[in-house]
């Protein structure tokens, strides 16, 4: 069961990890993108750290985002509390302002539900439209039993079948593990 996690953290580990592993490398080189040779040189690795607090520009930028930090987090917690006072009251308008702040949380979900029964309609999806300039019938790919089940036993082995088919969708009892 731990297993089922490893693809997940390999594709995090790749997108985060690593990008923030290579910048960390590349600040102990003078690395400059004319001088491809820089990037391997490691003669004086905590140089750059060294010129950081002597540069006006980093110091500035540090004390713009400082205050910026500051004076941003400082209004959104005072917004919010009085955006949550306002609508603690009870008030006709006060419940129908309510339904304009539940709209971003709702909206997300339709979205996605939407792009997918576009990508799974077959009349409409340009998942058919591109087999069929290939000229590959594909069945539905929602409503399919043997889809399904060819699916389930080849996802078995990537660890991920439980993620898509239950193993009560019949996958399990006509394939052998």
């Amino acid at each position: 069961m731990r297993w089922a996690l490893a693809p997940s953290l390999i594709v995090l580990f790749a997108i985060a990890a690593l990008p923030a592993f290579y910048l960390l490398v590349t600040s102990l080189t003078p690395f400059q993108l004319v001088n491809p040779g820089s990037s391997t040189d490691f003669t004086a690795p905590l140089r750059n750290y060294r010129l950081l607090p002597g540069d006006p520009r980093f110091v500035n930028s540090l004390l713009v985002q400082a205050k910026l930090s500051f004076w941003g987090v400082l209004f959104q917690v005072l917004l919010g509390t009085l955006l949550a006072l306002l609508l603690h009251t009870q008030s006709r308008f006060v419940e129908f302002v309510r339904t304009f702040f539940l709209i971003p949380i709702v909206l997300p979900p339709i979205v996605v539900a939407v792009i997918w029964k576009l990508i799974y309609t077959p009349d409409i999806s340009p998942i058919y439209y591109a087999a069929s300039l290939l000229n590959i019938t594909m069945p539905s790919l929602t409503s399919s039993v043997d889809f399904a089940l060819t699916f389930n036993h080849h996802c078995r082995h990537l660890g991920v079948a439980a993620l898509y088919l239950p193993d009560g969708a019949g996958g399990a009892a006509n394939h052998s593990r």
